[in-house]
């Protein structure tokens, strides 16, 4: 395609004036940041029992690097007065890592976790994943896998618009879809006696569109010697175009501003000419 630009028929005893013409394309661009916000992993277990009961703090891990967390408890209970003696044991696990691929600008979280609680007073849960994440410009296409093992494991990913996945134990996981820019969360969590492992992956930014500015400065007269600017559209979807012959605003900023400049947009075989002036009244 090509435009020019010319006088109007009533400047046309003038043979050149300068004029800027600026195109703005759009073409495709395959590039986005990944930002990770906040991490928490924990393995917690406990025991109720009196007298003889085990607290022991819970294992946390914050920041990026892997997490290997284990936690256990034991306790006993007595009763002096009546049969009523019952003991128990819990034990959790929280394994997970965060990978970011850069060559292909994607993110991969995977992980696993196990809460067990066996007996009398005993307690246990992991925190296999809590990821606070942000996508910045453009999109990307998301996948979750794995296994959720009865009914206290849970799979949960949220956006700022609300759940967009949310799963209880005993299950399968296979999900996908595309998570446009925003804030995001995911959450993998088992507690009592159920397990958890899961795959999640944000496999690179979706193409997407994004303006690239051309401009031009040219002599325009008439016949001839109109001023031309070419470009080619690739591809075979549509492309959204701004394009603008300016000159009045230009007075002052450079010599001989053409003060009323005609806009016309030639294309290929069948394409029918379009033109405008004064864009502000068509």
């Amino acid at each position: 395609m090509k435009t020019s630009l010319a006088a109007p028929n009533a400047m046309r005893r003038i043979r050149v004036f300068l004029i800027a013409t600026c195109i703005i394309a759009v073409t495709p661009r395959l590039s986005a940041d990944i930002i990770l916000l906040s991490r928490l992993s924990d393995a917690r277990a406990d025991n109720y029992g009196y007298p003889y009961s085990d607290h022991p703090p819970p294992q946390i891990q914050t920041g990026f690097l892997p997490a290997n967390l284990r936690n256990h408890a034991y306790g006993c209970n007595h009763c002096p007065l009546m049969p009523c003696d019952c003991c128990g044991g819990s034990a959790s696990t929280s394994n997970s890592s965060i990978l970011v691929n850069n060559l292909t600008e994607g993110l991969r979280v995977v992980g696993d976790g196990i809460a067990s609680a066996s007996g009398c007073y005993a307690y246990a849960s992991a925190q296999v994943i809590f990821l606070s994440f942000t996508l910045t410009e453009v999109s990307y296409p998301y996948s979750i896998s794995g296994q959720l093992i009865e009914g206290s494991a849970t799979a949960r990913l949220t956006g700022e618009t609300g759940t967009i996945l949310e799963r209880v134990g005993p299950t399968t996981l296979s999900e996908s879809g595309t998570l446009p820019p925003g804030i995001y969360t995911l959450s993998v969590n088992v507690s009592a006696s159920s397990n958890a492992s899961f795959t999640f992956t944000l496999d690179g930014p979706v193409a997407v569109a994004s303006a690239t500015n051309l401009s031009t400065r040219l002599l325009v007269g008439i016949g001839d010697d109109v001023g031309i600017g070419g470009f080619i559209v690739t591809g075979s979807g549509p492309r959204h175009l701004l394009l603008r012959g300016i000159g009045p605003s230009l007075s002052g900023i450079i010599t001989n501003a053409l003060p009323d400049p005609v806009l016309e947009l030639h294309g290929p075989s069948g394409f029918t000419t379009v033109s405008n002036d004064n864009w502000r009244d068509t």
